[in-house]
């Protein structure tokens, strides 16, 4: 009976989805009648009439106010909905989907420390890399395809499948095995490239259904700050949480009197998350009806590419020397604990880690507090300001620096959490906001991809430059970089309005008719 009344309700809901399909495509065709729009596209107030009971466009009857009367359209902020209970619990998803892809890349930091005590002759820095790679790359590839199928399926679709992926990837890697060690971290090697193919497309379908999510709020600065909450704090936490389980487990587990129980119980939890975001997104599927995101109609791919391509060059830019800067301190978080914190024991390391980890959330909070004040563009310029002066204070002034460690501690602190409080926040949410719907996908997974290729080049060319001369040039190259972050942004990221979501929406479809006659 239960499978009946399931099968029933499917059957329901793709009828309902295939009437919506219908009606789209008839008001697609009306669109497509109306007399071409003049090359006045990008103005403030968008010349255009709205169906009041579909928000969608349709002709002009006779007494209305078409385009070509003179009247503008204007958004009505009193007219957005209240946030539901339905775009709250897509928030939760999205945010549970988001800690998934930080605990996941961030767990090896720790994981290695028990790898070193455990096969001491045979991992090395050469696998450590290999590994951490094949989740950078796996992410890589995971969001340039989910990112490109993001403009023919909805969203909700796209969390499914990337969530079933990461957590096929990250059990099996869980149970890695080998006939010879070097065989076991292989498999594991392999097994996390496949989990990290599965993130990408989370982190692409997470921050595409939580822009929609968040957009009934009123105004632009609380729909901001909720974003930020939502995605940013999640990606952050994440590796502070996967410092606190090793560290919780490492204890549980006879602090090293069952090596391999506990980097096994560290990857399983990691493979809980994806479990609780595939979950989530099954229901919603069958549940919230209508609420897979837009389903985009075919748009010209090269055109859209040149109409947005100074945008996507910030965005991408700006994510990658983010990337670039703060991964590589993720992977050598125990390496800085053991050289510049003398901690000795695994014991020690993982407390310092789990210190260093907390000290960049704050910024997080900073942020989505100072988007009340300001504005997006100013926070993004903000926080690569602080990347070069600090970095220059850490890496000109190390040696005294690291001499006094509360005051190695400041510093560290303040250029992680004012980083995130900047670049960490405003590239996930330019990302979201910069582009119209039809196209969002694609433009957030090539300019997060930016982000991950910044993050596989900082974390592969930092480190024999931290081995041969030493960390302090890690801080002198990261504040040299960050002005590109800052010229880019200053030259290219728009500020943003109150209705810019809604309204880029408009007039990119606009232009889109604009270039078609």
């Amino acid at each position: 009976m239960l499978v009946h009344a399931l099968v029933k309700k499917v059957q329901k809901s793709k009828s309902k989805r295939e009437n919506r399909a219908k009606t789209k495509r008839q008001n697609d065709v009306n669109y497509l009648e109306l007399q071409a729009i003049p090359a006045s596209y990008k103005q403030e107030t968008v010349e255009t009439f709205v169906n009041e009971e579909a928000n969608s466009e349709r002709q002009p009857q006779q007494g209305e106010a078409s385009p070509q009367d003179g009247s503008s359209f204007q958004y009505d902020i009193e007219s957005k909905s209240v946030v539901s209970s339905r775009d709250r619990c897509i928030m939760v998803m999205c945010a549970i989907s988001l800690l998934s892809f930080s605990f996941i890349t961030g767990m090896m930091s720790m994981v290695s420390l028990t790898f070193n005590l455990k096969y001491p002759f045979i991992f090395d820095s050469t696998i450590n890399k290999r590994i951490i790679n094949s989740i950078l790359i796996g992410e890589l590839i995971g969001m340039l395809f989910l990112g490109l199928i993001s403009r023919f399926i909805d969203k909700l679709t796209m969390s499914i499948v990337s969530s079933g992926i990461s957590f096929v990837g990250t059990a099996i890697a869980t149970a890695s095995q080998g006939s010879t060690t070097h065989k076991m971290f292989w498999m594991m090697s392999i097994c996390l490239g496949v989990a990290g193919f599965g993130l990408g497309g989370q982190m692409v379908s997470a921050a595409t259904l939580l822009i929609k999510a968040v957009n009934n709020y009123k105004t632009s600065k609380k729909r901001a700050r909720v974003f930020i909450l939502c995605s940013n704090l999640p990606l952050i936490s994440g590796l502070f949480i996967s410092c606190l389980v090793y560290f919780v487990t490492w204890r549980a587990t006879g602090q090293g009197q069952h090596l391999a129980t506990s980097w096994r119980v560290v990857f399983g939890i990691g493979a809980v998350f994806p479990v609780i975001t595939l979950i989530s997104s099954l229901i919603m599927k069958f549940t919230f009806k209508g609420y897979e995101g837009t389903r985009p109609q075919w748009v010209p791919l090269r055109t859209t590419t040149i109409y947005y391509r100074k945008r996507l060059l910030a965005t991408s830019c700006s994510w990658f020397i983010y990337g670039f800067i703060y991964f590589p301190t993720v992977p050598y978080l125990g390496f800085i604990t053991q050289t510049v914190l003398q901690a000795t024991s695994v014991d020690s390391t993982s407390q310092w880690s789990l210190l260093m980890s907390a000290l960049a959330i704050p910024g997080v909070f900073l942020g989505s507090r100072l988007v009340k004040w300001t504005t997006q563009r100013a926070l993004l310029l903000f926080g690569f300001a602080v990347y070069f002066v600090l970095g220059l204070v850490l890496g000109c002034g190390y040696t005294p620096i690291v001499k006094i460690i509360p005051l190695f501690m400041i510093f560290y602190g303040l250029f992680k959490s004012l980083g995130n409080a900047g670049p960490g926040n405003m590239t996930i949410l330019y990302s979201c906001e910069l582009y119209a719907d039809c196209i969002r996908g694609l433009f957030f997974a090539i300019s997060a991809a930016s982000g991950t290729v910044g993050s596989i080049v900082g974390f592969n060319v930092y480190q024999p430059i931290i081995k041969n001369i030493g960390i302090r040039w890690f801080y002198i190259i990261s504040a040299l970089i960050s002005i590109i972050g800052f010229v880019s942004g200053f030259l290219f990221l728009p500020k943003v309005s109150e209705d810019d979501i809604d309204n880029e929406n408009l007039v990119f479809e606009e232009y889109l008719k604009s270039i078609q006659n």
